[in-house]
Parts: C-alpha cells; structure tokens; sequence
C-alpha cells in the first residue's frame, strides 16, 4: 500500500503510542475471514466523483494515495442502500460511526488500519450517502445492517468497532453472533439500558448532563429547531466534545453538514436516539444472565466519557479498557495515532480466539 501523509504523521506524530504498539503491528496474527458466502446482495462501486469530499481533503490525508487503497461502494442490504468504504487487505474490521458522523469520522485511522485489516467503513442508514428511511433505528435493525455489509463483502468473521451511538449496534452483534465477531470495540459512548440515566439525569452531581439524548429524541421538534441552523449546531456540539476544536477542521465539519442537510439526514440523524430506550431493552436482553464471551475493547478519552470499561464489568468475559489521554469524545478525530494502536495491540491479543490467522 502506498504510505499517505497520514500514516507518517500518525507515526511520527504518535511515536510513544506506535511505540507501545509497534512490535504487536510487526507480529500480529488474526484469523482470515471465514469462507464466502453464497452471493445475495447486490454490490456496486460507486463512482469516486460523487464523493467530492474525498478529493479535497488534502489537509488531511494524501488523496491520491487514500484514493488508491480506499474505494467507494453502494451495497444493497437489509432493504436499504448504503454507502460503504473499503480497503486494505487482512481480517475484516468494520468501523461504525456515531452520530453527526459518517465513514468520513475514521478517514485519519484508516490508512494506518488498511495495512493489516480489509477496512470496511459504512455510512450508517441515515447518515451521509447511505439510505434514510424513517424509521429502523433501533439498535438490532443496524446490527443487522453491519452483518448483512461483511456477508456482501464476503467476510464471515470480523472485528467490529463502534463508537458513540454506533457502539451499541457493534456490541449486539458480538452478543447475538459471537462466532462472527472476532473482538467487538465499544469507544466513548455509555451502555444504554445499564447506565445511560446516570449521564442523562439533570442534578447537581450532573453538571455536564447529556441533554441531547432526549432533545434528539422528541419527534418532530429537534428536527425543526436544528433545520437551517445545521453548521451552528455541528460546530456547538463538536466545539464541546473536543479537548482540542482545532483537532475538526472547517472543511471536516462542513463534511458533517452536508450529511445532516441530504434530504432526511436530520430524521436520519436523529433516528438512533428516538430509538434509544427500545436499543436499551435490547442490550440488557442479550447480556443479562450470561457473560459476553467475545473480547471487548473499551476506550474513552480523557475528557470524554468516563468508566467505558468498567461499564463492562459483570457483562464481559475479556475487557481491555483504556483512557486515551488529553483526548474528547471525538477519539479518532483527536488521537488518531492511540486508537490505532490500541487496535493492533487489540487485534494480536485477541486475534487468534477463532482459529487459523493468516496476518
């Protein structure tokens, strides 16, 4: 793979986090994808210049050799469209973003990723150039949607990262299809139906209250006040997640605008937390009484949100949890050289658990 700017930055930049992580990237080992499926679903390349964004990132990343690794696809699963981003080559890993975002949220760990894993970032239904439908926003109907893209690409095994709202979706499918999954990733974001009324109560001891899990979820009403105000809300809320706003660029926000102003990206946007409480229900069923058995690795930034590993305690076998110093909510935004690292330490501790590795 031709090596982008971002990947030297990443090491150069990030040198005592690659360091750590560096002889685990040398002599990682995890399994292939399992044998391919029978073909189901449609898969189509989508053409490069739709996606103007990609080109004209270059204070970012290296396009022309992002553009050689990366490609951008429209698969038909689940009943939707979806967008999805794909290279690399090794063992699968599906990122999944969280909410204002889409595949453009990982584009800085991507590269670095490409070099071990078949990368495969999705727009999430509602978000970016994936389908928006009105409704279908509950934590295993997405779940779904990621089993049904690694089954189009021909993957039967993978390791899934989410992060915030889209850690909830990555999480059910290591409890529903733990032969499928072979590390699950669960960044910065609480466990909805275990510990989201800690974070989202108003009172004294709750100074920075998550306020918008329930603004986001009133039908109708968040919609109407975010429409034509998009790149002032985009820039609040970004502006308070970050330790460092400079981390998110002008150009990057722009990005998420435009996502949120396609027809239906505001419902779309907002569909994960109207379904919040229903996603809830559907963790505590597939965790209680049994012990998660896929490997988790759970990471929060400093100034994120706290305690995601210890949130696991009780429900996982195997957590390998992390604060991700001087660093938000936005991990991949913010540290992008840490959450590589953590995910290569990640991949060759855990990365034989389903047998023959290749990489």
């Amino acid at each position: 793979m031709g090596r982008s700017w971002l990947a030297t930055r990443i090491r150069s930049h990030g040198s005592r986090a690659i360091t750590r992580a560096a002889p685990s990237a040398r002599s990682c080992r995890c399994p292939a994808a399992g044998p391919e499926p029978e073909p189901e679903l449609e898969l189509e390349l989508e053409s490069p210049n739709r996606f103007p964004l990609t080109r004209s990132c270059a204070v970012t990343i290296e396009t022309d050799s992002f553009d050689r690794v990366f490609k951008h696809h429209k698969l038909f699963v689940n009943g939707i469209q979806l967008h999805v981003v794909v290279g690399g080559q090794g063992p699968a890993l599906l990122l999944q973003h969280g909410w204002m975002g889409s595949w453009y949220s990982w584009r800085k760990v991507m590269p670095a990723l490409a070099e071990r894993f078949t990368v495969i970032v999705p727009d999430a239904r509602g978000y970016g150039d994936s389908a928006k439908p009105a409704a279908g926003y509950d934590g295993l109907t997405v779940k779904e949607d990621l089993r049904q893209v690694l089954r189009a690409l021909g993957h039967g095994r993978a390791f899934v990262m989410g992060h915030d709202m889209g850690a909830p979706a990555a999480l059910l499918m290591a409890a529903h299809h733990p032969d499928e999954v072979i590390g699950v990733g669960y960044f910065d974001e609480p466990l909805l139906g275990v510990n989201l009324e800690r974070f989202t109560a108003f009172r004294p001891d709750n100074p920075f209250v998550y306020w918008w899990f329930a603004f986001n979820a009133t039908e109708h009403i968040a919609a109407m006040l975010w429409e034509g105000k998009e790149d002032r809300m985009v820039d609040h809320m970004i502006t308070a997640m970050v330790a460092d706003p400079r981390s998110v660029t002008a150009r990057d926000r722009a990005e998420y605008v435009r996502g949120l102003r396609s027809p239906g990206g505001l419902n779309g946007s907002f569909g994960w937390y109207r379904d919040s409480l229903l996603t809830g229900r559907q963790i505590v069923e597939a965790t209680q009484g049994r012990v998660l058995e896929v490997p988790v690795l759970a990471l929060n930034g400093e100034y994120g949100h706290p305690g995601v590993a210890e949130q696991f305690e009780g429900i996982a076998a195997t957590i390998d949890g992390a604060t991700i110093p001087g660093c938000g909510h936005l991990l991949a935004e913010e540290q992008p050289a840490a959450v590589v690292a953590h995910i290569l330490a990640f991949a060759e501790r855990h990365g034989r658990r389903l047998g023959d590795a290749t990489m």
